[in-house]
């Protein structure tokens, strides 16, 4: 992925979270009606992302995130978020 992709990722990424819960839910309820091996690669990514935000540094803005993922990897094994590429 090229410096550029990486940058419009994260920007559309700040559009979804900083437009609230509805825009979140309609974008979820567009990946579960998305492709399957979609599906696979978007929650590849995201446990990858939730195991890095628990391994990171927080403080009052991203706290309780930080807290959510160290209950979620805690709760998992590393077998367990090894998902397949299909």
């Amino acid at each position: 992925m090229s410096d550029q992709e990486k940058k419009a990722l994260v920007q559309a990424l700040e559009t979804v979270a900083c437009k609230g819960w509805q825009t979140q839910e309609e974008l979820a309820a567009e990946v579960v009606n998305a492709h399957r091996t979609i599906q696979q690669g978007l929650m590849r990514f995201c446990v990858s992302v939730i195991g890095q935000v628990a391994a990171s540094g927080c403080d009052g803005r991203n706290e309780a995130a930080v807290q959510l993922a160290k209950k979620i990897v805690a709760a998992t094994t590393t077998q367990d978020r090894c998902l397949p590429r299909i």
